[in-house]
């Protein structure tokens, strides 16, 4: 599950983007198998692009059919070839679109789409709240939610500009686990069990596609939260030691000059071109740290001085959990 929310101390021009690449106020996904997703925005000014709503409405006009939902009015259209169905739901001052891509064509007068449209657009009579929290509990309530972990003035302190306030946070909703496997070489390695949470925090150029006179910084922190430290050791001894011998798809983690965490820190080898991402362990977690369009990230080393102190800095939160 995916989910993005506008935090309080959000810096935000709508001005700046235009009603293409608008993200939206408040957004969350579910992802299914091959390729299938539900997603719902919810689009409100003065965060919306200006120009938003009329583009959806004259893109939902095109084939589609009006309707009512709980007192708004609605507009529904398919793309049979594409298998994609989508519904606005209009008030006077915001309005929201709920999107299905599926396997099988979508028809609006499907009786589980117009029940799962009456009952979004029921919701969203609701008094207006914060954003909504997420948390696992039983024997992985020691994971915390993820943009607590990196935060917006951690982005601020390594790329230098502010983020625009909308953080994108994802969790697992089922458990995972891997297996000791000849292939990989990690056959002295325990199963492990564990889920996956991921923030991120971006300005507003990367979250409306490049609008706006800055360059797109986005970075993404993603954790493998396990079970037990040692399952956690055993993931960050695959990413980072070097000739164990693990079979690594495009050759051995590269060393890097400081320790996060309590475990090895290094960069992951993606291959020629691409930038490595800085993994490290602390606690009953390991982590992944990717920046994407970032300019100033020519080569390793100067990816290493932007990573560093993210790095720590989450390091200390997930210490000791």
């Amino acid at each position: 599950m995916k989910t993005a929310h506008m935090t309080a101390d959000g810096q935000d021009d709508p001005n700046s983007r235009g009603s293409v690449a608008d993200a939206g106020i408040s957004r969350c996904e579910y992802p299914g198998s091959h390729g299938e997703a539900l997603t719902f925005t919810i689009y409100q000014a003065p965060f919306d692009s200006p120009n938003s709503r009329e583009e959806h409405e004259k893109s939902l006009r095109q084939g589609g059919r009006e309707g009512q939902a709980a007192g708004f009015r609605t507009l529904s259209a398919t793309t049979t070839e594409l298998h994609t169905w989508t519904t606005g739901i209009f008030a006077d001052n915001f309005y929201a679109i709920l999107h299905l891509n599926a396997r099988d064509p979508a028809q609006p007068e499907n009786p589980r789409l117009v029940r799962l449209v009456e009952s979004a657009a029921e919701r969203l009579h609701a008094a207006p709240t914060g954003p909504a929290t997420y948390s696992y509990d039983g024997e992985f309530a020691h994971v915390p939610p993820p943009c607590e972990v990196f935060t917006s003035t951690d982005f601020q302190q390594a790329i230098g500009s502010s983020t625009d306030g909308r953080t994108v946070e994802q969790y697992d909703l089922a458990k995972k686990h891997i297996t000791a496997d000849a292939m990989s070489g990690t056959t002295g390695h325990t199963e492990h069990f564990y889920v996956t949470t991921g923030c991120t925090q971006e300005n507003q150029a990367a979250a409306n596609s490049g609008v706006g006179p800055t360059p797109a910084q986005s970075i993404t922190v993603t954790m493998e939260n396990y079970l037990t430290s040692q399952m956690a050791a055993e993931a960050n001894d695959y990413d980072c030691a070097i000739g164990k011998g693990y079979r690594h798809p495009v050759g051995e983690p590269k060393p890097v000059p400081f320790t996060s965490g309590d475990g090895l820190t290094c960069l992951i080898n993606m291959g020629s071109g691409r930038q490595s991402p800085l993994a490290f362990k602390s606690g009953r977690s390991t982590v992944e740290l990717n920046v994407f369009y970032a300019r100033n990230l020519k080569d390793d080393a100067t990816a290493i001085r932007v990573y560093s102190g993210i790095a720590n800095a989450v390091a200390a939160r997930l210490a000791d959990r």
